[in-house]
């Protein structure tokens, strides 16, 4: 069975490796054979990023996102300006925050997602109605999550959610992205709805909220 894929390129040659898992056989899918590598020479010349993809224990990440427990956090505490805005209309937001600035609309099963800017965030509505979605990239928005925001340190999140901090959710396409910035869940007490936070350079950088 093929578990990995190495493109190797030298002198506008390209070429792909196929592996099982481990990279101990070498596989020829045309020949539908596999020869062992019993000296790992090919494992053993893996290095840099290459050799660090192939040692990184994914399985424990993947584990753990299934897994039944997830820290959970009351509404309460997921606070814009001081207040909670699960059940808040479109209407309620303009009259107590100030205009939204329309961005896009897209279609779904569910009905119309609208999505609107404000201060630098972006707000999404079921049916251009209901608030459904907040992305958080401004810092000095006023947003915050159990008294912490943007900028704060990943340790004072490790302090508070320990289970959330244990693993991150694997989202990214690229290894490369997965190293800079590590996402991190928690689920609300009340209802189904979530908080995804990614943590960068060891630092809160966004968090996304799901009502």
């Amino acid at each position: 069975m093929i578990h990995n894929m190495v493109v190797v390129e030298k002198d506008n040659i390209r070429d792909t490796i196929y592996l099982t898992q481990q990279n101990s056989y070498i596989v020829f899918p045309n020949e539908h054979k596999a020869y062992p590598g019993s000296k790992l020479v090919l494992r053993k010349s893996l290095t840099g990023v290459i050799k660090e993809f192939f040692e990184f224990d994914f399985q424990k990440d993947l584990r753990s996102m299934f897994m039944g427990k997830i820290d959970k956090i009351p509404l309460n505490k997921v606070l814009f300006k001081g207040k909670n805005l699960k059940g808040f209309t479109k209407d309620k937001f303009e009259k107590e925050f100030g205009k939204l600035k329309k961005l896009d609309e897209k279609l779904s099963y569910d009905g119309a997602f609208v999505s609107y800017s404000f201060e630098g965030n972006v707000y999404s509505f079921i049916n251009d109605v209901l608030l459904d979605n907040v992305e958080v990239n401004n810092p000095d928005s006023g947003w915050e999550i159990d008294g912490l925001s943007i900028g704060n340190k990943q340790e004072l999140f490790l302090e508070k959610y320990p289970v959330s901090m244990s693993f991150n959710v694997i989202s990214s396409k690229k290894f490369e992205d997965y190293k800079k910035e590590q996402l991190h869940w928690l689920h609300f007490s009340e209802n189904e709805g979530s908080i995804g936070y990614w943590i960068k350079d060891g630092v809160l950088n966004r968090f996304s909220i799901g009502y």
